[in-house]
């Protein structure tokens, strides 16, 4: 009953969130899957994506969270984001918008991402 309660709570941030396309959020939500690379025959460059998803693990996530970029980004982590944060609670602040139909943070600072495993 647990997941299903928290679906439920992101589906309605998330639906809140969509008249405020663009305005700055703090989300608490558990990450399911945080795969990367994902997508990354699109990515040019160094910058390869870790996305954690919430709501539902990959292809179903409700919401994601994206870190942008190879090495040097990922040095800023103190492990690797898809294992950091895999299973964990996180309150993900920043500027959500859309990206196709689902909503996103990009995060740019790992400041953004604090643990809250309550």
């Amino acid at each position: 009953m647990g997941k299903v309660r928290r679906f439920e709570e992101i589906a309605l941030l998330i639906e809140a969130a969509g008249d405020a396309d663009g305005g700055r959020r703090r989300c608490r939500v558990r990450v399911l899957s945080a795969p990367y690379g994902r997508g990354a025959a699109r990515a040019r460059g160094p910058l390869q994506p870790t996305f954690l998803d919430f709501g539902q693990p990959y292809p179903n996530e409700v919401f994601s969270a994206v870190i942008w970029g190879g090495a040097p980004e990922r040095a800023k982590y103190p492990e690797p984001p898809e294992v950091f944060y895999i299973r964990r609670n996180l309150c993900v602040t920043g500027r959500i918008e859309l990206y196709g139909d689902k909503p996103q943070i990009v995060v740019r600072q790992p400041a953004q991402i604090t643990i809250d495993d309550r």
